[in-house]
Order: C-alpha cells, then sequence, then structure tokens
C-alpha cells in the first residue's frame, strides 16, 4: 500500500494506523476516528506528517486564553463523510468538543472546535508517496504573488467588485516607492495598502512639522532607519510585486493634524475597498517585527492576529495578500490560492476565506440587529495598540452600515432600537479605558467615548440572547421604562429615535401609542457642566444601597457551566440576604466608591415561564453542547426558593456611579420586579444624565 502510513519517519505510531488511502480515496465510506489529545498531537507536530496537518487546520482558532501544554486537551477526532465516485472532492474533517468543565477556570461557553483539512492528500503526491507540505521556507515568490494580483485584475467577477470613488473631493496620500516620497493621487489610481499592528511604539510618522519634507523626492531613503520595520518591508514588498504606490496609515495620515484625520479616518473603509490589494501582516505583536518572507525566512506559524484595526481593514479589503510565518496566501472574490498551493478550511470556509464577502452577506442571512452584533462581538475581542482608537478603529464598519440599513448612531450605538443596544454585556467582564477622571480632555491616549458605549470598554461584548430574544422556543418580549432619550451637542440636546415600544424577541412589535414626552432642558441653560455624548433621559433610579452587590454565593451541586456564566457577576441581595438580582461585568476591584452607585430601571421583560419539560423535549440536535436547566435558568438572576416566576418579574436596570451632576455606568443586569418594588420606597424619577 502507498500512503504515508508507508513512510513511518513521517507519522507518529497512532497516524500510522489510520487508514489514510481509505480516507482520500474515492468511493468510500463515512467514517469517525479518535486521533488523540489535543496537546499530544501539538507535541508531535514536528515530526508527524498528518499530526502537523491536524494541528493547522486547528490553528485558526488560536487564541489568547490557550496554554501551551494545557489547554484545549479535549479529545480530537477525524471525521469523513461517506463519497461515491464521481463526487468531488469533500473536505476531510477534525474536531473536538469545548465544555465549561473543559476550558480555563474563569472562562465560559461551549462550542464545537471545528478543522478542516482542504487539500486532497492524494493532490500532494512525491515520488508516489502522499506527502504533506511543510512551511515555505526563505524569501517570498514574488513573481506567483504579481501573477495572483494581475489574474485578479483580468477576472470579470474581481473586475464587477470594483467600486470607482473617483468623485470623492478628497485625494489619496500614497508613499512613492519609486520616487522614495509622499504623493498625492486619485482614487483611481493603483496601490497596495498595508495592515498591520502598530503595538504602543512610537515611531517615525507623519507630523506636521514633516509632512512638507516627506514629499520630496528621495526624503525617505535617508529616514529608512527611523521608520518602523513592517514599513520598511511593505516599501521593498511593493516594488517588488511591480507596483509603484504603498498607503500605509502612519505615513498617510497626518497624526498631530486633528482635521487631516477628521478627513480621512472616517473614509477608511473605502481606502482599503478601493485598494488593490492590501497587505496583511499576519504575524508579529508590533510594526518592529516586519514582515515574514521579507525581512527574516519563514518559519512554523506562530499566533494569528487579533487586533481591532486589522478586523475593520479585512473586512473592506476585496484582495487581500496574508503574509503569515507559514507562506504567503492570497484571496479575492473569485480565487484563493497559496504558494504551496494548499489551503486550510474551517467553518465550511477557507481558512483566508473572502472575509469581506462572507462578512457583509451575513446582511441577508440575519436580521439586521443580529447583524451588527455580530461585528461588535467579532471586533470587541480583539486589541487596540490605543485606547483612543476604540470608536475609530470600527468607524469603517459604522460608515457601511449606515449606507446599508440607512442607520445612524450615537457614538457607535444605533439609533435605532437605542436602548436595547444600549442593554449590552461584557462575555468574560471588562474594564473601563483609561479616560480623564471627569470632562474627557484631548489627550491622544484616552478614550473619549462615553462609559454608556461599549467601546468605552476593553472586553468582548455580546447581547445574551437567553434574556433579550428567546429560550428554549420562548420568546423574549421587552417594554422600555424610559420616557426619551437625548444626546448632548454643541447646541444642547437632541432626541434619539422613539423610546416606548415594545420589542419581542429582539424585534419591534407594532408601536404603542405615543406618551407624553418630557420637556428637556436646553444645555444652554443647565447650570451643570457636562462631558460631550452624555445621554439625558428620566427614569426611576434608586440607591444601590437598597441591596447588597457581591459576588455570587454559589451552591455546591451547581454545574460547571452555570459557575462559568456568572464570570465576572455580581448578586444582588435584598434586605433579608436572598438573591434577587444579577449584574454583569461588575468589576469589584476596580476603583469604584460603591457608596455612589445608583440603579437605574431601562426596561422590563416578559416571557412564557421555561419548563424543564420544554427542555427535555427539545432535541438533542437543536441543543447547544452547553445550556441552563430550567432551574439554573432563573437561578442565574434570583433565589428560586425565595422568589417566584411571574409576568414581567424582569426588570433590566443599569448600575451608575455617581460623578456629581453626572452618572457613569458600572454595569448592567436584571432584578426581579418584586425585590424592586420593595424598595421602592427609596427611588424617584429623576433626569439622569449618563456620562
Amino acid at each position: 500500500m502507498t500512503g504515508l502510513q508507508d513512510e513511518p519517519s513521517h507519522l507518529c505510531s497512532r497516524c500510522s494506523t489510520i487508514p489514510l488511502d481509505a480516507v482520500v480515496n474515492v468511493p468510500r465510506k463515512a467514517m469517525n476516528l479518535e486521533l488523540g489529545l489535543f496537546q499530544d498531537i501539538v507535541s508531535k507536530n514536528g515530526y508527524c506528517s498528518f499530526c502537523r496537518l491536524v494541528i493547522q487546520a486547528f490553528y485558526v482558532h488560536l487564541d489568547p486564553h490557550w496554554r501551551p501544554g494545557e489547554h484545549p486537551n479535549q479529545m480530537c477526532y477525524l471525521h469523513v463523510d461517506e463519497q461515491q465516485v464521481g463526487s468531488s472532492s469533500s473536505l476531510i474533517k477534525v474536531y473536538c468538543d469545548m465544555t465549561s468543565d473543559s476550558i480555563p477556570e474563569g472562562l465560559v461557553g461551549s462550542y464545537k472546535l471545528l478543522g478542516f483539512i482542504g487539500a486532497p492528500l492524494e493532490d500532494c503526491l512525491s515520488d508516489g508517496n502522499k506527502t504533506v507540505p511543510s512551511a515555505t521556507a526563505g524569501q517570498l515568490n514574488y513573481a506567483l504573488i504579481s501573477s495572483w494580483i494581475e489574474d485578479c485584475q483580468s477576472h470579470e467577477v474581481c473586475s464587477m467588485g470594483r467600486s470607482s470613488n473617483s468623485a470623492l473631493a478628497t485625494d489619496l496620500w500614497l508613499v512613492d516607492v519609486q520616487d522614495m516620497c509622499l504623493v498625492q493621487r486619485f482614487w483611481d489610481c493603483s496601490y497596495v495598502a498595508l495592515s498591520y499592528v502598530w503595538g504602543g511604539l512610537t515611531a517615525f510618522r507623519s507630523q506636521k512639522a514633516n509632512f512638507p519634507s516627506l514629499q520630496i523626492t528621495g526624503f525617505l531613503k535617508g529616514v529608512m532607519g527611523k521608520i518602523p520595520r513592517v514599513i520598511q518591508d511593505a516599501i521593498g514588498f511593493t516594488a517588488s510585486i511591480k507596483q509603484r504606490y504603498l498607503w500605509v496609515d502612519s505615513l498617510c495620515i497626518v497624526q498631530d493634524d486633528d482635521a487631516f484625520k477628521e478627513k480621512y479616518i472616517p473614509q477608511m473603509h473605502l481606502i482599503y475597498q478601493s485598494a488593490l490589494a492590501t497587505i496583511i501582516a499576519a504575524s508579529g505583536k508590533d510594526a518592529n517585527n516586519g514582515l515574514p518572507g521579507v525581512s527574516y525566512p519563514r518559519k512554523e506559524p506562530n499566533t494569528p492576529i487579533k487586533f481591532a484595526w486589522t478586523f475593520q481593514e479585512c473586512v473592506f479589503s476585496r484582495n487581500r495578500i496574508y503574509l503569515t510565518d507559514y507562506q504567503a496566501y492570497w484571496v479575492c472574490s473569485h480565487h484563493e490560492a497559496s504558494e504551496s498551493s494548499t489551503q486550510y478550511h474551517h467553518h465550511g470556509m477557507a481558512l483566508w476565506d473572502n472575509v469581506s464577502t462572507s462578512l457583509f452577506s451575513r446582511s441577508v442571512l440575519m436580521s439586521r440587529p443580529k447583524f451588527y452584533e455580530s461585528l461588535v462581538n467579532e471586533y470587541s475581542d480583539r486589541r487596540l495598540s490605543y485606547h483612543s482608537d476604540s470608536l475609530s478603529a470600527f468607524a469603517g464598519l459604522l460608515s457601511k452600515m449606515g449606507e446599508m440599513f440607512g442607520w445612524s448612531f450615537v457614538s457607535a450605538i444605533p439609533e435605532s432600537n437605542f436602548e436595547s443596544f444600549l442593554f449590552w454585556g461584557p462575555r468574560f467582564g471588562s474594564t473601563l479605558r483609561p479616560r480623564h477622571k471627569a470632562k474627557q480632555d484631548s489627550d491622544a491616549q484616552l478614550c473619549r467615548s462615553p462609559t454608556w458605549c461599549w467601546t468605552a470598554w476593553e472586553g468582548h461584548v455580546y447581547w445574551d440572547p437567553s434574556r433579550k430574544e428567546k429560550y428554549m422556543g420562548k420568546a423574549v418580549t421587552t417594554k422600555s421604562e424610559v420616557e426619551g432619550y437625548w444626546i448632548s451637542n454643541t447646541t444642547g440636546f437632541r432626541k434619539i429615535g422613539e423610546a416606548g415600544n415594545p420589542i419581542h424577541g429582539g424585534q419591534i412589535l407594532a408601536s404603542s401609542p405615543p406618551e407624553k414626552q418630557p420637556s428637556m432642558p436646553d444645555s444652554h441653560h443647565l447650570e451643570i457642566d457636562i462631558p460631550p455624548n452624555t445621554l439625558m433621559f428620566k427614569a426611576k433610579i434608586i440607591n444601590a444601597t437598597a441591596f447588597e452587590i457581591k459576588s455570587p454565593d454559589f451552591d455546591p451541586a451547581c454545574s460547571p457551566y452555570f459557575r462559568g456564566n456568572l464570570t465576572c457577576a455580581g448578586w444582588l441581595y435584598d434586605s433579608n440576604g436572598r438573591h434577587c438580582g444579577t449584574l454583569r461585568g461588575i468589576n469589584f476591584s476596580g476603583h469604584h466608591d460603591q457608596e455612589k452607585w445608583e440603579m437605574i430601571l431601562l426596561s422590563r421583560n416578559d416571557q412564557d415561564e421555561v419548563l424543564q419539560a420544554d427542555i427535555d423535549a427539545t432535541p438533542s440536535t437543536n441543543l447547544p453542547l452547553e445550556y441552563p436547566s430550567a432551574k439554573e435558568y432563573y437561578e442565574e438572576i434570583f433565589d428560586t426558593t425565595a422568589y417566584k416566576y411571574r409576568r414581567w418579574w424582569a426588570l433590566n436596570i443599569m448600575l451608575v456611579e455617581r460623578k456629581g451632576s453626572w452618572v457613569e455606568r458600572v454595569a448592567v443586569g436584571q432584578v426581579h420586579a418584586d425585590a424592586w418594588e420593595s424598595a421602592l420606597g427609596r427611588s424617584s424619577t429623576q433626569t439622569i444624565f449618563l456620562a
């Protein structure tokens, strides 16, 4: 028998027992095989060709919580589907199940870690034997990369996707890699863009003082030693693929000119969308790492990029060149390629799939709110070099959604369904980004977003579908308790959308009769000095001392999922010491003055009672890997021996901290209506300024 199993030097003892010919040959039968524990496979990928393929298939999922030698370490499986003669080659699946009892303490969630080996092994023949391609060593194949670009330019599918921005009044500043200076060109000029990570470096960049000099022919040659390595490499790379112009943010945007930045940053999505291709530096922690294959030879894979700016750039770039520690990859509308001609897949898409296409196709497959939430969910899990970029790095996506949906935004929150989006929560805890303690100032390192917006916080943001939309088929209806929201601007306050409309399963129902709106004062007549982008609204507010707030007191019998799902949560206890509510994302170690904590009632939810019989009757194929029992679904919020289910029991509240005339967000959560009503004697309806 020919195959990898005939070459023991290429396979470990476990993989040598896998019937690889039966896996890759057609016809074949369906099979599911154990491959071993994840960490065991990792330890063998240096000498076992098939273990290396498996790890490369999983590689796309690497995240900061993984620990070498420790986690993940689930049993991994190989799965192939039955295939008849004449059918096209299907992918080989590798997977393992991640659950709360097998992930690091303090994390929550469950999912199937799924990878695909996309290149059929029979296509990787060498002297009659199946081999696995290793990392592409040495320098880049510039001729091959140039051919990818030429092929794309001549392909009708790619040409149909091009949009002209030549009508825009603002021309582009670009690096001329031939004359080694900055030049101004029209939008229809052919140029390459660079996507990379600054990494907090204070390096040479365009500034008011040097911008005129940067336009002098040859000036860049004299300062190349001061420019970050990744930009030096990108200049050389651009010339090597026979292109003349390069766009890179630190040189093509004057970094200390606010007017210049205000002109170009909102057009970032158009800059990447119009580029001939975007070079994505998918390796390295900062701008001094350079491009693999340009200034240093490639090696085995390291850690994938997860930075916020690169997320936006990947979304909008039509054509992308990924430069990894393994090899170079090309992705455009009609074609994916790599130097080794090997592609790896996951979740049914190529590893380097056309993110721009696949991401915005979601707008057709899901509702607009879910589309927005999915973008925020992915973006918020990424790191920023500068806290002040938290909104800017998402601005292009906001502009695109504004075009697609006709939406307008307050900070990064859509005005449509504003209150629903305002009730975002941190998945694994969050930290307020550095900011001025009173009014926000102009310090470039400080975050300028208001605390009520998710861009003001570091942490993975999500909207809990089980509390917002439905759980086990029981839809959630939400009714606002706020009479309307206003936002401060240079002329006073303006109204945000319409509040008070019931929302069913995350969607607005037929509008209810408009209630009498309160008369809101103009900021010029206010005797208080409030920060920019302050929300103003009337709502019931209560001093948090009406409840005791502390970390959850878990019953020993509760499940790992229950404990994990309450990571960074705070429980509310009534005057009798009974659990009556839960706050999400509260940071007890933060610099908070709990004596100044208050709670605002934003809305209330109604839902048919979730019964264990409903869960038991649900087919297993329709259930996630982990989920709370009916009892734990309610125990997350209140003690079921002290409080009971009733209609409209769930009140959606925001915990805030008093800062003089205004308040700032601390956390959000739910409290049982009976507990809130018992404390009503200590509440009042006030005009609230939320900064």
